[in-house]
């Protein structure tokens, strides 16, 4: 597992970026934390290293977004106003998690049957007034070969 720390809202937003260098067609990275943790944040980096040009917004009214990017397409989804799988199973979400864009979503720990068998599991713990605690996982083949780029990435960075 990666653990890093954030000590501010760009510093989150640099890692959704650095993510974004490390995805390809159809992975789905799921978003865990409590409310203002910075999920909507790293959505953002991860959407400006997509070369998402529009800015990525809370989809908290809005539960699936859609937006172009360079190469790939960022689908973010956010689960928080959900309350029942059926409620879920409406929205018909195999098509972007299992699609050829980037699917993001946000209060994934809410469905997790829903979750595909390969992705990549990003906590975002408080751990003070501007700083985070982000645990990276990844989940099957593709999860854990995403998490294993992103941290050669950032090892050559630092």
């Amino acid at each position: 597992m990666l653990v890093l720390t954030s000590s501010s809202p760009e510093s989150t937003r640099n890692f959704g970026r650095a993510t974004a260098a490390v995805c390809r067609p159809g992975d789905v990275v799921a978003l865990i934390g409590d409310v203002g943790a910075g999920k909507t944040t790293y959505a953002q980096g991860l959407g400006e290293g997509l070369g998402v040009e529009s800015q990525v917004t809370s989809s908290t009214f809005v539960l699936v977004r859609q937006y172009s990017g360079d190469e790939l397409d960022l689908y973010h989804i956010d689960l928080y106003r959900l309350d029942s799988l059926e409620e879920v199973q409406s929205l018909d979400l195999d098509e972007h998690l299992y699609g050829e864009g980037v699917t993001v979503l946000e209060w994934a720990d809410k469905f997790p049957s829903i979750l595909p068998d390969e992705y990549l599991r990003v906590n975002i713990d408080y751990s003070g007034q501007e700083r985070r605690t982000i645990s990276v996982e990844g989940i099957g083949q593709r999860g854990r070969a995403m998490a294993e780029e992103l941290k050669a990435s950032l090892d050559r960075s630092q």
